[in-house]
């Protein structure tokens, strides 16, 4: 008996390597445990062992690689890596020239990369103009699509990260979400269309189109559907609430925090916004603070109403003490007294207990004083 034999078929068995090829594949063969299936398959293999070749040309000009796997025509067709690298889909992995550790599911997944490594691609054309990034991982149609030398970025969803270049370490979950950041880096985007044209650093977005005109604006984070959907290029803004800032467009180091609130500003800066629904504020609205309850009533601002002031929408109510119960203090702080002595209040006196009137005293730094 003799170790090859040639079956009716095109089938070719070499039992001492336990290599088995249909279709003339494995013929300068030492390496062992290959299986090869397809017109050219595994053609120029020597010395690899331990991998499987299904469809046409697939793992063509592998030679020494061990541990790959290829199925679909012309998958990993150019590979000449140690090995390491599965493909399976039409022209999946069909560039790779010395990339190892890459996985790649999906028509043209990962087709042009030749060096990148440690990369995996599940989709049709899935990184697909991907040559020398590496460490990324991309999950969906489309994903990562144009990423060529971008590095340590995750896609999950049809289009996300879809015309990355060159960015890095950027995370996109959801259709279509940091679409068009080209070279951004540093961004994470959850959520339909969050971010999708970025091309700005450090943003946050979460929330089905948070975010979503973005453009160079950089260290914003918005958490909410749609919020600051309307930023362009303003940066620093700290969102929270659907629909949230919404107007804003180059305004930067903005907080907004409440659903569909701080409406009205668009280029204004420095604000800070607590409470849901405060709409109609000025377009360049800057360096105020807005409290307001959740039906959109503003109970307290500094510089909205009033120019480097608080305004109030009801009465202030101070602690109360006798003379002898007033507290340690800084000066300018302000109580009431329920026990001053005399009749009358004057402004400036110093406080006196052990009487019956009322009445508000500040502390001068050294003293508490009527006032």
């Amino acid at each position: 008996m003799t170790d090859q034999f040639n079956p009716p078929g095109g089938v070719t068995s070499n039992k001492t390597l336990n290599n088995t090829a249909v279709d003339g594949g494995l013929t300068l063969a030492t390496g062992a445990a290959n299986v090869s299936v397809g017109q050219g398959a595994l053609a120029a293999n020597t010395t690899g062992g331990s991998n499987t070749a299904v469809g046409n040309s697939a793992l063509n000009l592998a030679t020494v690689g061990v541990h790959s796997t290829a199925v679909g025509v012309q998958a990993l067709q150019n590979d000449t890596s140690v090995g390491y690298n599965t493909a399976v889909g039409s022209q999946a992995l069909q560039s790779n020239t010395t990339g190892t550790g890459n996985f790649a599911f999906g028509r043209a997944a990962l087709t042009a990369n030749t060096t990148g490594i440690q990369n995996g691609a599940v989709g049709n054309e899935a990184m697909r103009v991907n040559t020398a990034g590496s460490n990324n991982m991309a999950c969906g149609t489309y994903a990562l699509e144009y990423n060529t030398i971008g590095n340590y970025n995750c896609a999950f969803g049809s289009s996300a990260l879809g015309q990355m270049t060159a960015g890095d370490k950027n995370t996109a979950v959801g259709w279509g979400a940091l679409d068009g950041a080209s070279t951004s880096s540093y961004s994470t985007a959850v959520g339909a269309q969050a971010l999708y044209a970025n091309l700005g650093t450090e943003n946050t977005a979460v929330g089905a189109s948070a975010l979503v005109s973005n453009t160079t604006g950089g260290v914003n984070s918005a958490v909410g559907f749609g919020a600051g959907d309307g930023i362009t290029t303003g940066g620093g803004n700290s969102i929270f609430g659907a629909t949230a800032f919404t107007g804003g467009t180059t305004g930067s180091y903005n907080t907004v925090i409440g659903y569909n609130t701080g409406l009205g500003v668009t280029t204004g800066a420095n604000n800070t916004i607590l409470g849901a629904q405060v709409t109609g504020l000025a377009a360049g609205l800057t360096g105020a603070v807005i409290l307001a309850t959740g039906d959109g009533v503003i109970r307290a601002d500094y510089g909205k109403t009033n120019a480097g002031a608080w305004t109030l929408s009801a009465g202030l109510v101070t602690a109360s003490y006798t003379v002898a119960t007033l507290p340690a203090a800084v000066a300018g702080k302000r109580v009431f007294v329920t026990d001053l002595t005399g009749a009358s209040y004057v402004f400036g006196a110093t406080a006196v207990g052990g009487g019956s009137r009322g009445g508000p005293v500040f502390y001068s730094g050294s003293a508490w004083l009527e006032g």
